[in-house]
C-alpha cells in the first residue's frame, strides 16, 4: 500500500522521547502490592519494572510488565528481555496512567519466553526511547512466574472430570 504525505506533517509531529538507561545503583527486588507483585528500583523512589501475576476472565493467569518510562502515547513495540541463557521478545504497548504514558505487557504465565526470569539471573529490559534497564539478578521474578504458573495449573485441575461412560 502507498501511502502520501507531506514533508510539513512530518515537522509538526512532535518529538521522540528517548530516555538515557537509568542508574540502577542500589536498586532492588521488592513486594510491590502482595506476594504476587514485584517492582524493581531504588527504596522510596518510583519503580523503574514491575512484574505482577494477574488474572484475566476466561483466560488464565498472566504476567503484567510495566516499565516506567516515557512513552510516546498509542505507540507498540517488542519488549527485549536479555538474560544469561537466553532472550524473549514480548509484545508492549503504552498506557496512560494519571496523564504519563508508560510501556506495558501482559503475557499469558505459560509462554516460555518468561522462562528469560526463571534461572536468576541479571536480566536488561529494553524498550524504544526508554533505554537499557539492567535488573538486579534475583529469584524473585522466578518465584512469581512459577506461582503465577502454578495457579494456572492447579486451577486447570482442580475442575471437575467427567468420569467414562460405563461399558454397555
Amino acid at each position: 500500500m502507498v501511502q502520501k504525505f507531506s514533508f510539513e506533517e512530518i515537522g509538526s509531529q512532535p518529538e521522540p522521547i528517548l530516555a538515557a538507561s537509568p542508574d540502577v545503583t542500589h536498586a532492588v527486588w521488592a513486594a510491590l502490592d502482595s506476594a504476587n507483585s514485584l517492582r524493581f528500583g531504588k527504596p522510596g523512589e518510583t519503580p523503574l519494572f514491575s512484574l505482577t501475576c494477574e488474572e484475566a476472565q476466561g483466560a488464565g493467569p498472566f504476567i503484567h510488565m510495566v516499565r516506567y518510562a516515557p512513552a510516546d502515547p498509542g505507540a507498540k513495540a517488542l519488549l527485549a528481555l536479555l538474560g544469561a541463557r537466553m532472550n524473549a521478545r514480548l509484545a508492549a504497548e503504552t498506557h496512560s496512567e494519571g496523564g504519563a504514558w508508560r510501556w506495558e505487557s501482559r503475557t499469558p504465565a505459560l509462554d516460555p519466553q518468561l522462562d528469560v526470569f526463571l534461572d536468576g539471573s541479571a536480566v536488561e529490559a529494553t524498550l524504544p526511547g526508554g533505554g537499557t534497564l539492567k535488573l538486579a539478578a534475583s529469584a524473585e521474578p522466578a518465584r512469581v512466574v512459577t506461582a503465577c504458573r502454578h495457579g494456572m495449573t492447579a486451577q486447570a485441575t482442580a475442575e471437575p472430570v467427567t468420569p467414562p461412560a460405563p461399558p454397555a
